[in-house]
């Protein structure tokens, strides 16, 4: 057993009781750890009940030490420290054993040791104590007389973290981390240093990190080391973020320089370049036609060759930084290109004549490549003609009062056409169909007539009306003419009705007769 402390501690000048008792400190709110309902039991091999090292060694199993004594010796107070004087220093913290050598102020013969229960300062301690002869008590020490001879460290309490350090924000190049330190108990002042793959980023100890080239495709873990006076530090360590390359990101898609109205093979299109956020430290660019890349096509001038008749043209620009991923963008999209312009060499013109029942031509049509092709649309007042599309075209009742016309278009794969249209400029006109009907009266003869034509609606127009010696000229409304004559003779007279041509009707004639009463 342990030699136990020979009488109370003496009251100094530099010490405060703040209680007493293992009933008086917890009705004061100064827990006595159980040790009041403990104390019967001996713990390290000391001296059971009112003893100081009894009850510190009970402090320090509950702290998770083991039932053992970790000395050897004597179990006097005063040999704690001389035996365990390698974790002894003069350094307070809470948890520590506070230890008086012998006969120093504060202890006897037998020496003494109490248990930090908070650290004030570096001059200021509070401990919870028990002794032999005396009561346990917890005590405000000021550094002075009676201050410990030393604090043996074998369950210094440390700052717990309660909840993890985090990193937050995109972990990329170019992007900003930040953290906030996690939860501690009891509060605690924070130091930060960053870590990349392992090894400590110089000059890294802020809790936030911009995240520069060289940092691409690392792994970042942010170490929080916190600490509080009197208590042991303690470090945390967030999750590991892998850097991901940045972005650079084009102020606008690359555009085409010279790619205004059709393209030519033989014309040369230049591709711009877009300004980069972050700056692009290379860019490179690559033609593709119709979505493939041109071969050797990789200048920012491209001259249009007959490869890339008929296709589209689009160049595509690849940025390049140290630390950000390579940037392809797609830049306007312009063509098809092409292999040149038909040209008709030759004017070409529309024969025959504008009647129903005709038909009507096109002179040859001469053009320039010879191997282009020639295509045919015939036109009525401007609108197709529905399956009129040869060289020849023959007019129908249909076309009669109707302006005929024709779209000669020539072209070549891969070449800009050509068309011109062609009208015959008169209207079609087709034959009249007359009906004449005459009667005869005392003194009087009428006339009525009608004028048709197949395909027409019924005309308006004037037509010669012939009675005999009488010569009239005679309104026709909607295809019919009428006239009246009084005060003839009797007798029979010839009848002529001569229609003159209008609206697509040709000029025809009608004879008959009439006979004037008595």
């Amino acid at each position: 057993m342990g030699v136990l402390v020979s009488a109370p501690l003496p009251a100094t000048s530099a010490t405060t009781t703040l209680c007493a008792g293992w009933t008086g400190c917890p009705a004061a709110g100064y827990s006595d750890a159980g040790y009041g309902a403990a104390s019967k039991a001996s713990y390290w091999r000391m001296f059971s009940g009112h003893n100081c090292t009894n009850y510190v060694a009970y402090r320090m199993i509950q702290a998770g030490m083991s039932t053992e004594r970790p000395f050897s010796g004597t179990g006097n107070a005063y040999n704690w420290g001389l035996q365990m004087a390698s974790k002894t220093d003069q350094n307070p913290t809470v948890g520590a054993v506070a230890w008086w050598n012998k006969n120093v102020p504060g202890a006897g013969s037998a020496g003494h040791v109490a248990y930090v229960e908070q650290v004030i300062s570096p001059t200021e301690i509070v401990v919870s104590e028990d002794s032999y002869g005396g009561d346990f008590k917890w005590r405000r020490i000021t550094q002075g007389s009676g201050w410990p001879s030393g604090f043996i460290h074998l369950t210094d309490r440390p700052v717990v973290n309660t909840s993890p350090v985090t990193v937050t924000g995109t972990p990329q190049v170019g992007q900003t981390l930040s953290s906030t330190p996690g939860g501690w108990a009891p509060a605690a002042g924070y130091t930060y240093q960053w870590y990349a793959d392992g090894q400590p980023l110089p000059g890294a100890t802020s809790p936030s990190l911009a995240l520069n080239s060289s940092l691409g495709g690392s792994v970042l873990v942010l170490r929080v080391v916190a600490a509080l006076s009197g208590y042991a530090s303690t470090t945390a360590d967030s999750a590991a973020v892998t850097v991901g390359l940045g972005s650079l990101a084009p102020s606008a898609a690359p555009g085409v320089d010279g790619a205004s109205g059709r393209l030519m093979v033989g014309e040369t299109l230049t591709a711009s370049q877009p300004t980069w956020s972050p700056t692009a430290r290379r860019t490179k660019v690559q033609w593709l036609a119709d979505g493939a890349p041109i071969p050797g096509a990789t200048d920012w001038s491209l001259q249009l060759t007959a490869d890339q008749v008929g296709r589209t043209v689009t160049p595509v620009v690849t940025a390049r930084r140290p630390g950000y991923a390579s940037t392809p963008v797609q830049g306007a999209t312009v063509g098809p290109v092409l292999g040149g312009v038909v040209e008709i060499t030759k004017d070409f013109k529309v024969t025959g004549r504008s009647r129903v029942g005709r038909q009507l031509s096109v002179s040859p049509v001469a053009v320039a490549p010879s191997d282009a092709t020639t295509g045919y649309t015939w036109l009525r007042n401007g609108v197709a003609i529905p399956g009129a599309n040869g060289p020849t075209y023959a007019l129908t009742v249909q076309d009669a009062g109707k302006t005929i016309a024709v779209d000669v278009r020539v072209a070549k794969a891969g070449w800009a056409g050509r068309s011109r249209k062609v009208s015959t400029g008169t209207k079609v006109a087709a034959r009249p169909v007359l009906a004449l009907k005459t009667a005869g009266q005392n003194g009087r003869a009428v006339v009525w007539f009608r004028v048709s034509a197949p395909g027409t609606s019924k005309p308006d127009g004037t037509a010669v009306v012939t009675v005999g010696s009488t010569v009239r000229t005679v309104t026709v409304r909607d295809g019919i003419g009428r006239l009246a004559l009084r005060g003839l003779t009797p007798g029979s007279r010839p009848v002529t009705v001569a229609w003159q041509a209008a609206q697509g009707v040709l000029a025809g004639s009608i004879a008959g007769k009439v006979r004037v009463k008595d």
